[in-house]
């Protein structure tokens, strides 16, 4: 009896007995001089927690839970044991509505709420994204121009008035949905007080998912002191991959050539291994590998339940 038959017998049991587990690479850390995020991932592969790390004082932690109507974010800043909110309405798995509720818990200062509405076309691509802001009554609207897969161009209105857009680009070859997270455009139109959206992203609550990496990102203001962004913060960005395919560094060419390096780890998919072995009964084959009913005259192979192997002769 060779190895090789032996290893095919157990093969042949494990592959008939069982399902065996799959891995996938997961985004834990990605990071420069100045500052680092890190990733943690329940069981199910679902972004449980994200830490964002800037110089040696400021800290954010954001930890987010799922259920099938909601999504709720809770974010802390600075080690506080004060919370702000981040409460996502789901229908049929989309976002339909978003809740920011800061300071809820903070005696020395008001309660601040913000809501955002979200509009999808029948291709479950989401188009228009509404931010109200009841405090001081003021409403940006976001329309969203999708090509080919992504999302192309955003304008943003403050009542009726343009105040700018973004202009996006992307890199074919880039597909993998970690990274499409970091620099997924609609960051720029979701991120509320630096609370990014990033398991409501990871996880395509959204609707359609944009399919590539961004390569490019143009911002052209219109109104410059209504608009988040100038001129000077549009960027490129190039990816270097490792020898297993894996992102491992990201570099925006246009401002200062700023790198961000990326650590993956395996993390499983959540199929396990194994779940017939403690019923399957014992395996026989003969001396050249061949499956059998039951013990032969001669040389015999048995697999036992717990996976051992041996040999009997009769």
């Amino acid at each position: 009896m060779t190895k090789r038959q032996i290893m095919m017998i157990a093969m042949t049991v494990l592959l008939s007995g069982s399902m065996y587990s799959q891995s996938t690479k997961s985004l834990i850390k990605a990071y420069n001089a100045e500052q680092s995020m890190s990733f943690e991932y329940a069981p199910n592969g679902k972004l449980a927690k994200f830490n964002f790390v800037y110089g040696a004082s400021e800290i954010r932690t954001d930890t987010y839970t799922y259920a099938t109507d909601k999504i709720v974010q809770e974010h802390v800043e600075g080690g506080s044991s004060i919370a702000d909110h981040h409460t996502s309405t789901l229908i049929n798995g989309k976002i339909t509505k978003t809740v920011v509720i800061m300071n809820e818990n903070d005696p020395n200062h008001p309660v601040y709420e913000v809501s955002y509405d979200y509009t999808y076309n029948d291709a479950d691509q989401l188009v228009k994204v509404v931010l109200n802001n009841g405090n001081d009554n003021k409403h940006v609207t976001s329309e969203i121009t999708w090509t080919d897969g992504g999302i192309s161009n955003i304008k943003q209105y403050e009542g009726e008035t343009l105040i700018g857009e973004i202009n996006v680009t992307y890199n074919p070859s880039i597909t993998s949905k970690h990274v499409i997270m970091l620099v997924n455009p609609l960051r720029n139109i979701l991120n509320y007080e630096g609370m990014l959206p990033y398991g409501q992203l990871l996880g395509g609550y959204y609707g359609f998912p944009i399919k590539h990496a961004v390569k490019s990102m143009q911002y052209v203001p219109h109104v410059e002191k209504y608009f988040g962004w100038n001129s000077e913060d549009s960027f490129t960005m190039t990816y270097t991959k490792n020898e297993e395919g894996d992102v491992v560094k990201i570099t925006h060419t246009d401002t200062d050539d700023t790198v961000m390096s990326l650590e993956w780890t395996a993390t499983s998919t959540g199929i396990l291994a194994a779940f017939h072995w403690q019923t399957m009964p014992e395996m026989y084959f003969n001396g050249n590998g061949m499956r059998q009913s039951r013990l032969q005259k001669g040389l015999n192979i048995i697999k036992s339940t717990d996976g051992s192997v041996r040999k009997v002769l009769k």
